[in-house]
């Protein structure tokens, strides 16, 4: 086998395994749907989306001007952009109860 084609194959077969992975941190659901996040787990949402989430979650509005909210109660629910950033502390317990819905 030539070098030149040897490292080649190599870098295409070490490109396709990480193509094959889908990303953990940003799961991905349809439009219409409700995700249930818990303890470390983040999304970004589209129009017609919903997350479900416990005590303590950060809602981070995209753009400029944006706003981020921490919810620190139970049963909250949050009225966004699409292109929202839902992120779960790593620490956070109890109930996924506080909703952030995209519009």
């Amino acid at each position: 086998m030539n070098t030149r084609y040897g490292f080649g194959l190599c870098a295409a077969l070490m490109l396709a395994g990480c193509a094959a992975e889908a990303p953990t941190a940003f799961p991905y659901f349809d439009q219409g749907q409700t995700i249930t996040l818990s303890a470390g787990q983040s999304v970004i949402l589209a129009r017609g989306q919903r997350a479900k989430a416990p005590f303590g979650v950060t809602v981070i509005e995209p753009g400029p001007g944006g706003s981020t909210v921490i919810l620190k109660g139970q049963k909250n629910t949050v009225n966004a952009r699409p292109g929202v950033i839902v992120t779960v502390p790593t620490d956070a317990t109890g109930p996924a109860d506080n909703f952030v819905v995209v519009k």
